[in-house]
């Protein structure tokens, strides 16, 4: 298996998209500030490299609602 970026390269790039995909769900500074770090703990933990198995549409709407 090929082996990607290291998570330290990773984190600058998405940090922003997640901290305001959290900020839209939370409506908090400090609680998505929480949210995304909670989110890059638990990706570090189980493995940074399932992010690119996701689609780049996926990734590109991080920052979008669900629709119900």
């Amino acid at each position: 298996m090929a082996e990607g970026p290291d998570f330290e390269q990773l984190v600058p790039c998405y940090y922003e998209p997640l901290f305001q995909f959290a900020y839209s769900l939370a409506r908090d500074e400090a609680d998505a500030c929480d949210l995304t770090q909670e989110t890059f703990c638990i990706w570090a933990a189980k493995g940074h490299d399932r992010i690119f198995k996701v689609s780049s549409a996926t990734r590109h709407g991080l920052g979008s609602r669900p629709t119900r």
